[in-house]
Order: structure tokens, then C-alpha cells, then sequence
């Protein structure tokens, strides 16, 4: 369908444009919304790597793991998120949840 079609004119853009990270954070997030947790990771990690100041590539990797039971991982990249855009509010709302979480844990 149009989803399976979008997969793979992104594959063309970043077989094109290698350096190019738009191609790999929207295969991202079209993988995060067929919740293929792992391509979308692997397309996230490498829109990160291109661009290392894209706040919301942090983000969605923080989210990833966070979705993915990885907290520590979690908390790293969210921190690293709001670190590169301070309004980041959904960076803030998890980050604010794994608090909640190991307030729960704790004694």
C-alpha cells in the first residue's frame, strides 16, 4: 500500500543522498507508526549520526527505548533532546514518567 510505497521512495532518497538525514528520521517515523520499534531505532540512531543537533532524532530514539523497556538508554537520549531544544515537551513528558517510574521502585 501507500505505507510499503513511502518505504521505498525513502530508500531511493537516501540511496541518492547518503548524507542526507530527512530521508532517514522520516523512515523513522513511518516505521515508529507500524511500531517496527527496531527499523525505526536503526533509522533514527543513523539520522542522529548525520545530524547530531536534530533535537527530535534524540527524541524519538529517548521514546523508542523508553517503549522498548531500555530506561537508562531512555533517559540519556531524552536528556539529550531537551539539551538541543529545551521545548521539548514530549522529551519532558517521558522524561518525567521515568522519574515516576523509579520513584515507584525505589524503597
Amino acid at each position: 500500500g501507500q505505507a510499503q510505497e513511502a518505504v521505498s521512495h525513502l530508500h531511493q532518497a537516501i540511496r541518492l543522498d547518503p548524507k542526507a538525514d530527512a530521508p532517514h528520521f522520516d523512515l523513522g517515523s513511518l516505521f515508529l507508526k507500524q511500531e517496527k520499534l527496531t527499523e525505526a531505532y536503526d533509522e533514527f540512531r543513523a539520522a542522529a549520526k548525520l545530524n547530531p543537533m536534530d533535537s527530535q532524532a534524540f527524541g524519538s530514539l529517548g521514546i523508542i527505548a523508553f517503549r522498548s523497556g531500555k530506561f537508562p538508554v531512555a533517559k540519556a537520549f531524552l536528556e539529550r533532546a531537551l539539551q538541543l531544544n529545551p521545548d521539548d515537551s514530549i522529551a519532558r513528558q517521558y522524561l518525567e514518567s521515568l522519574k515516576e517510574l523509579s520513584n515507584r521502585k525505589a524503597p
